[in-house]
């Protein structure tokens, strides 16, 4: 099952599945060496790349991430965990160890 984010006229972006409230979900880009430590390590990992988006509409995406993520996330990755904004790499690598260690 893919995640795919569309932009319709208005330039609203649409999404068929918003991160999931079940485990680990993330925004990335190409050639980021984050991004790509942060899928290595994460268990089951849904991974949504953003290339497409980053040259054109970059704002609009951002404004999209900021209006459910409870922050502005402004680096890659970006992760959540049940639907909650954890950060990035560092951040999700910290939080896996917490939750793996009791």
């Amino acid at each position: 099952m893919g995640t795919k984010i569309s932009i319709n006229t208005t330039h609203h972006y649409q999404m068929e599945t918003l991160p999931t409230e079940s485990g680990y979900f993330m925004y990335t880009k190409s050639h980021c060496k984050w991004c790509e430590k942060a899928k290595e390590t994460l268990p089951k990992v849904v991974v949504v790349n953003v290339d497409h988006l980053l040259p054109d509409k970059n704002t609009e995406f951002l404004a999209f991430v900021d209006s459910f993520s409870g922050a502005r996330p402004r680096t890659f990755p970006m992760v959540y965990y049940n639907g909650i904004y954890l950060g990035g790499c560092t951040e999700s690598v910290e939080h896996l160890a917490i939750i793996t260690h009791q």
